[in-house]
């Protein structure tokens, strides 16, 4: 579990429900796994991508927002691993966070930069009616 504003995350044993650890992450918001449950990735509210060894604990790589694809500067507050290794990122949100949501989302390639962004008219992360 994130906790944003503590810069840190909460590791917890479902067996037991009690807290196991934490893991220092500046402003981590959304996180996934990835299908082998090897590496967590977290996105953060400064837009920085994380990837995280879920046996150590410890923070594998960091990728700042400035250096996430070709023309960097993607700024990611959540992440979602894709079966195929790439990540679905959220935008940086905008206006009021759980009335606006995102204004894109992008399908990021960690192995080679690649990254293709999409936007939309009422915001990626908006529930629409």
């Amino acid at each position: 579990m994130t906790d944003p504003l503590g810069n840190q995350i909460f590791v917890g044993d479902a067996r037991t429900q009690t807290k196991v650890g934490t893991i220092t992450v500046p402003g981590a918001f959304g996180i996934d796994d990835t299908p082998d449950h090897s590496t967590l990735y977290v996105g953060t509210l400064g837009g920085d991508v994380y990837a995280i060894d879920s046996v150590t604990m410890t923070v594998k790589n960091r990728y700042l927002a400035s250096q996430i694809g070709s023309y960097g500067g993607y700024r990611a507050v959540a992440t979602l691993v894709l079966a195929d290794g790439r990540l679905a990122l959220l935008g940086a949100l905008g206006g009021i966070p759980s009335v606006d949501g995102s204004s894109s989302f992008a399908i990021w390639d960690p192995s080679n930069n690649s990254l293709a962004i999409y936007a939309s008219t009422y915001g990626a992360g908006q529930a629409q009616g």
